[in-house]
C-alpha cells in the first residue's frame, strides 16, 4: 500500500486532521439555500467552492468532483448521519486539500451521498478547526479562525452542552420550553423533530402547523415535515420572534431537538464557535441594548 493512501486511511478513520489555529480570513460567498461557501483547492486544482458545515464532523466531496479529478473511491469503514438518516461511506484519497484557512495534506474526503442537497463541490467539516476558533463575520463577508480564547470583539458567551461530539450544542428556549440545539450552518432551514412539537404543547393536527412537503439531508433518505410559526426563540440573552420552524412529524424515537440553521444564524451580525471552550459566541454591537436584544427578528 501506498503511503500517502496509508495516510489518507489513517486521516478517515481517526478524524485527527486538526491544524495548528492561527488568525486567517477568507471571503464568505453564499450557495442557493444561503449556506456559507468559501474557495477551496483540491490536488493544486480550483477554485472549488465548499459550504462551511458547523454541523459536520469531517469534510465531503461531491462525486462530480471526484470524477473530475479522476479520483477512485474506497470503503472509508465510516458512517455518515444527517437529520434524516445515516449512510455507509465511501472516501476519496487526496493529496492536498487547502484554503485560506487550512492546507493540510494525505487526507480522506468522505463522499456525499446525496449530491442534490447543494450545488457547491463539497463540505468542509469542523474536525479541521477544532484546535481554535471559528468566526463567522456576517457584516463583512469574512469566515475567520482564531485561537482558542482570543476571539476579539463585543461577544455573548453561550457554553456548549457537554457531549462526546466535536459539534456544537446549546440550550435555546422555544416559546419558553428549553431545548437542545445544534448550531449547523449547513442546514438551511430550522428543523426540529417530533418530541419537540409535544415538548410545546401541540399536536401535529393543530391548524397552526401546516404541511411542507419532505426534507432531504446530508443522506438520502426523506423526512415529512410540517412548518410553524415559533411566538420566540431565546439563544443567550437574544429573543427572536415569530420564528418559522421546519418539524419534522416521523417518529424517532429521540428526546425534543432542534437543528438552528442558516434561516436562523444569517440574521445574527457575527458569531464564533471556540471549540476547545466549548463555546458559542454571539457578536453584539458595543452599544446595543437590553431594549434591543428583546427585538432581534430573523429574516426567513
Amino acid at each position: 500500500m501506498k503511503l500517502w493512501l496509508l495516510m489518507t486511511l489513517l486521516a478517515v478513520s481517526t478524524g485527527t486532521r486538526a491544524l495548528e489555529t492561527a488568525s486567517q480570513s477568507a471571503e464568505i460567498r453564499y450557495d442557493s439555500r444561503n449556506r456559507p461557501v468559501i474557495a477551496t483547492e483540491v490536488n493544486g486544482q480550483g477554485p472549488y467552492y465548499m459550504v462551511v458545515d458547523t454541523g459536520a464532523e469531517s469534510s465531503l466531496m461531491m462525486p462530480a468532483l471526484a470524477e473530475r479529478l479522476k479520483l477512485e473511491s474506497f470503503d472509508s469503514g465510516l458512517t455518515i448521519t444527517g437529520a434524516t438518516g445515516s449512510i455507509a461511506a465511501q472516501a476519496y484519497p487526496v493529496d492536498a486539500f487547502k484554503s485560506k484557512l487550512f492546507d493540510i495534506s494525505y487526507v480522506g474526503l468522505l463522499a456525499m451521498p446525496n449530491t442534490g442537497s447543494t450545488e457547491a463541490a463539497g463540505i468542509i467539516g469542523m474536525d479541521l478547526f477544532s484546535n481554535g476558533a471559528l468566526i463567522f463575520d456576517l457584516a463583512a463577508n469574512k469566515l475567520k479562525t482564531a485561537p482558542s480564547g482570543e476571539v476579539a470583539g463585543h461577544y455573548i458567551t453561550i457554553p456548549a452542552i457537554e457531549d462526546d461530539s466535536l459539534l456544537i450544542h446549546v440550550n435555546v428556549k422555544m416559546n419558553g420550553v428549553e431545548i437542545p440545539a445544534l448550531i449547523d450552518t449547513g442546514a438551511a432551514a430550522s428543523i426540529a423533530n417530533l418530541a419537540t412539537i409535544k415538548a410545546l404543547g401541540w399536536q401535529t393536527t393543530d391548524a397552526h402547523l401546516t404541511d411542507d412537503g419532505a426534507i432531504l439531508g446530508a443522506t438520502t433518505d426523506t423526512n415529512r415535515i410540517k412548518k410553524a410559526t415559533v411566538d420566540t426563540i431565546s439563544l443567550g440573552g437574544i429573543t427572536m420572534r415569530e420564528v418559522p420552524i421546519r418539524f419534522t412529524i416521523d417518529n424517532d424515537g429521540q428526546a425534543p431537538s432542534l437543528i438552528l440553521g442558516v434561516d436562523v444564524l444569517n440574521s445574527l451580525i457575527g458569531f464564533a464557535i471556540d471549540f476547545p471552550k466549548q463555546e458559542l459566541l454571539i457578536y453584539l454591537p458595543q452599544l446595543t441594548t437590553q431594549a434591543h436584544l428583546a427585538s432581534i427578528a430573523p429574516t426567513v
